[in-house]
């Protein structure tokens, strides 16, 4: 699933420097790609663990895949869920 919301998605960058990558139409899936510039695996785990909790609330609905990439270190939990929110908003305004 990875390789294929990857290779045909569209991309999209919220302004808390988080870079998405995502495809409707596909089964709800959540990715990511992270490396130790990130931070710790402590905070590379936090980071996953909120965005998918946030995922699985929002998204609950939308049936999509969300590759996530964060351009920052330490982003926090409100900068996690303004990106989720604004990308909602970008899926179902098309």
């Amino acid at each position: 699933m990875f390789k294929h919301v990857i290779s045909s998605s569209h991309t999209y960058k919220s302004k808390h420097n988080i870079f998405f990558r995502y495809k409707k139409q596909a089964q709800p899936f959540i990715g990511f790609i992270l490396n130790k510039k990130f931070g710790n695996a402590v905070e590379r785990n936090r980071f996953k663990n909120q965005a998918r909790s946030l995922f699985r609330s929002k998204y609950k609905d939308l049936s999509c895949g969300i590759i996530i990439r964060p351009l920052k270190p330490r982003v926090t939990f409100a900068e996690i869920n303004d990106a989720l929110d604004s990308l909602k908003i970008k899926l179902t305004a098309k």
